[in-house]
């Protein structure tokens, strides 16, 4: 690592997740490995209704998760972020369908949710 990356380790990144994490609603686990909790700062859920093959509409949910990669972090952290990982955001379950950046401090990750999720509207069902 370079000295930048060294300082932004130990000074930027804490104070970043000290500020805009969310502890405690977010645990990650690995394929076949052990969950663990950590502290992170969740984007926003995003909605895109897609055409299905049966004729009706499919929902895909999506959203970023940054991450540190020091698991010895007093906020945790996943050395090896990996496609297929699966993440908890308050008991929401989500997979982690790519990686968009990873650093020597930082990864960020894009979830998309698991299982069926339905759109409601004002007055959809009357």
């Amino acid at each position: 690592m370079s000295k930048f990356s060294d300082i932004i380790g130990s000074v930027g990144v804490p104070v970043l997740f000290d500020q805009f994490g969310d502890a405690g609603v977010v645990s990650y686990t690995p394929a076949g490995g052990v969950a663990v909790e950590l502290t992170a700062v969740v984007g926003p859920e995003k909605t895109e209704e897609m055409e299905s093959d049966t004729g009706g509409r499919d929902v895909r949910v999506t959203r970023t998760l940054l991450v540190r990669t020091d698991p010895d972090s007093d906020q945790g952290g996943v050395a090896q972020p990996a496609t297929n990982d699966s993440v908890t955001i308050s008991s929401v379950e989500w997979a982690v369908e790519s990686i968009i950046f990873r650093t020597d401090n930082l990864a960020r990750l894009q979830l998309v949710r698991l299982g069926v999720v339905e759109l409601s509207r004002a007055n959809y069902r009357r």
